[in-house]
């Protein structure tokens, strides 16, 4: 039986959520590099905002509690973020919405190129800014 701490998380849970933060950075540096693109910055936060509005706004999504865009190119973003789907919604379900929300955010901004939305049961604490 997994250890848990005061707050219900696991170690297995912990490790499992760095491997995930490790390969998406991992992902995001090699999408800079094979785009040749040298320095990542972020769009603008009123644009993330109107992308989680239009996220958010699709059928069986609850709630998106986490997201980020960063330009990789001349032409390119990547979109990624956290999403709360309805508890009704299966497997299959949550993958067609997710496809969803993806090609609402690339009718709406033609650029987003690589998105990855992460199903969660509820928003994830963010990370201390050191």
């Amino acid at each position: 039986m997994a250890e848990t701490d005061k707050g219900g998380t696991t170690r297995l849970g912990v490790l499992v959520s760095f491997a995930v933060d490790c390969a998406e950075t991992l992902g995001l540096g090699a999408a800079a590099w094979v785009s040749g693109s040298v320095a990542l910055r972020g769009v603008p936060p009123p644009t993330v905002r109107q992308m989680s509005r239009v996220i958010a706004a699709q059928a069986g999504v609850v709630d998106v509690p986490d997201l980020f865009a960063i330009v990789i190119g001349p032409s390119s973003l990547i979109v990624d973020g956290d999403v709360i789907f309805a508890d009704h919604l299966d497997i299959p379900a949550v993958e067609k919405t997710i496809m969803h929300c993806i090609a609402a955010l690339r009718e709406h901004w033609p650029p987003v190129e690589y998105v990855y939305l992460t199903p969660v049961p509820n928003a994830r604490p963010r990370r201390a800014i050191r």
